[in-house]
């Protein structure tokens, strides 16, 4: 799951790959995607649908969001583990920062101005600290340096909030390493994956 951008999915190495719903129009409304919860609910439909059981599922920033909603309401069996890439439980927090990665910015001009502003608004107001401790399944961490949305200090809070977790530090710089540095976050994420 990736975010706020239409964002490279070269990074997994194998999988089902899922935007939000909304980026291309379809099937979305302003009143139901008002809250993390209809992606969540997304998510958990489509792994239902496909009959998909002991997944890794890998969410970048807001998808983290969802992932982080999505195990921890304890489907057991649908996600054996999770990556959560440059994640935070909560933006609200994040000081504003006018030198903001443009990729971000620009990203939400890629789709409709209406789904832009309310994705945002759930993006910013959503918190899923709360559910951090009722993730049972392994998660790794990966964080990347100078992030301005996800500074390095919310790595280590996640890593200390989830039970099971491994934290993981990439040389990568910025909001979006599976774009800049897609040898080494794939390199970080296989090399997790493959621990068993």
């Amino acid at each position: 799951m990736h975010s706020c951008h239409g964002g490279s999915r070269r990074t997994a190495p194998a999988g089902l790959a899922s935007g939000r719903t909304g980026s291309d129009q379809s099937a979305y409304s302003s009143t139901k995607y008002s809250n993390l919860d209809a992606y969540v609910d997304d998510l958990l439909e489509v792994c239902a649908e496909l009959n998909l059981q002991d997944v890794a599922l890998v969410g970048h920033s807001v998808g983290a969001m969802m992932a982080v909603g999505a195990a921890a309401r304890g489907d057991g069996h649908r996600f054996s583990r999770l990556v959560l890439l440059t994640a935070s439980p909560v933006y609200m927090n994040t000081p504003g920062a006018p030198e903001m990665d443009h990729e971000i910015q620009g990203s939400f001009g890629r789709i409709s101005p209406r789904v832009a502003r309310d994705f945002a608004r759930v993006a910013f107001l959503s918190d899923v600290r709360h559910l951090l401790r009722d993730v049972t399944v392994p998660v790794l961490v990966l964080q990347s340096t100078h992030d301005v949305v996800t500074p390095e200090h919310v790595g280590t809070y996640l890593h200390h909030e989830l039970p099971n977790s491994t934290l993981v530090r990439l040389a990568a710089t910025g909001h979006f390493p599976q774009s800049s540095a897609p040898e080494e976050t794939s390199a970080a994420i296989l090399e997790y994956l493959k621990q068993r």
